[in-house]
């Protein structure tokens, strides 16, 4: 078990605005990133803390399915210099990873409005890091500048995460194109310095 003097947890980012305003009409992205957090980070929540499983779907892997709609407690992350969200570790070791973090039912890029207003890099990108989930988020219109070749979800030196029910390159409904400029999902089993 991890030192709970060392580890910080328990971290809730929910319900935030980060790149418009609360009309999601304009453009004040940061000059970095959206959300970052780095090092020895753990049990925590960016969004819903709600199960996104339907408790009414049959019970069964095969039959599970996504609760629809919005969650207020999503975050809207839009606009940004870098990554939409960042987890980064400050080295190899597992206490300096950040790990048991959900990402769950955020906007990444797009707004609920279906507003393309992407990040220049990734929508959610994680960094030798372990034990995390993403669910549930609607991720599309990132790596927004010609050329760039970045991803809706890239995760590199990763292990023991589940990706499970984003609309990546589109809204909700699939109805809209919302194309990120890269891949849709990049594993990336390279490290670099």
């Amino acid at each position: 078990d991890d030192d709970v003097d060392n580890v910080v947890r328990r971290i809730l980012v929910q319900a935030n605005i980060i790149g418009t305003d609360a009309t999601h009409a304009g453009y004040f992205g940061n000059d970095e990133g959206g959300i970052f957090m780095e090092g020895n980070v753990g049990w925590s929540y960016i969004g819903s803390e709600d199960d996104l499983l339907d408790p009414n779907a049959p019970n069964s892997p095969d039959a599970k399915k996504c609760k629809k709609g919005a969650d207020r407690a999503g975050n809207v992350i839009v606009n940004n210099g870098k990554d939409g969200i960042y987890l980064l570790a400050e080295s190899d070791e597992y206490d300096a990873q950040p790990r048991h973090i959900t990402i769950q039912k955020n906007y990444i890029g797009v707004t609920p409005g279906n507003q393309e207003m992407g990040n220049v890099e990734s929508g959610i990108r994680t960094f030798r890091t372990s034990n995390n989930k993403i669910f549930g988020n609607v991720i599309g219109a990132n790596a927004r500048v010609v050329g760039f070749d970045d991803a809706g979800i890239r995760l590199t030196g990763a292990w023991l995460h589940l990706i499970f029910c984003n609309s990546i390159g589109t809204d909700p409904s699939h109805t809209q194109h919302l194309p990120n400029k890269g891949h849709g999902i990049w594993v990336d089993g390279k490290i670099l310095d």
